[in-house]
């Protein structure tokens, strides 16, 4: 089951979940955040959506198939190097790792130099079985 309480935005989900549930976990934190626009899914997968400022802030949620895959790295490099088309500036890339990569996609991300620029959820001990996921910022 995945979750979000919406007065501290935690995001509670269970070990382990797939890339539709945690896509759905994105959308709902974007949706109800107090400066978004309304959250797309795009036909990457990603969810994309710009706040208040005109930022565009981009989620991908990662499932262990991901990182089997030969082109993920580069996939991670790219949407780490995008650009809003007017401002110049680079969008806001966030990940939500399923629990069981979590670790991999962190280290990853620093083999590929990223770890500064992309931040990941990462799960919190709680105590409710489902645990619970804060953002972290880089």
């Amino acid at each position: 089951m995945l979750s979000i309480d919406r007065t501290v935005r935690i995001i509670a989900y269970a070990p382990f979940v797939g890339r539709d549930e945690l896509i759905g976990v994105l959308e709902d934190l974007y949706r109800t955040g107090s400066v978004w626009g309304e959250p797309a899914r795009a036909e990457d997968d990603t969810v994309r959506v710009i706040d208040c400022l005109g930022v565009e802030w981009v989620a991908l949620a990662v499932v262990p198939e991901d990182l089997d895959d030969p082109t993920f790295p580069g996939r991670l490099v790219e949407l780490a190097s995008r650009h809003m088309p007017d401002t110049g500036r680079r969008c806001v890339v966030e990940l939500l790792p399923a629990e069981e990569c979590r670790a991999a996609v962190e280290a990853l991300l620093r083999e590929l130099g990223l770890d500064e620029r992309v931040s990941v959820y990462a799960r919190v001990s709680s105590p409710e079985p489902a645990g619970s996921a804060l953002p972290t910022a880089r």
